[in-house]
């Protein structure tokens, strides 16, 4: 299945690192991941899509409970 995850995270050093980390370890591959910082410049928006058999939405709870996550989107992707 191909998901697509968008979340607001906060512009720190890591940050990035610890969204890819857990997407790795509960076995997603990130086929594509955007990042657009937002008009203050502290945050970005961060658009990943995911391939995997995973239970995506306990993915996205996980990653909502990341120390630098805002929020979190998740969506099938066709």
């Amino acid at each position: 299945m191909t998901y697509t995850i968008e979340m607001r995270v906060r512009r720190v050093g890591g940050a990035l690192s610890r969204v890819a980390e857990l997407l790795r370890r509960r076995r997603f591959e990130v086929a594509r991941l955007v990042a657009r910082p937002t008009g203050d410049g502290g945050r970005l928006d961060l658009t990943v899509t995911v391939t995997g058999t995973g239970p995506a939405g306990a993915v996205a709870r996980q990653v909502s409970r990341l120390e630098d996550v805002e929020r979190v989107h998740l969506r099938m992707t066709a």
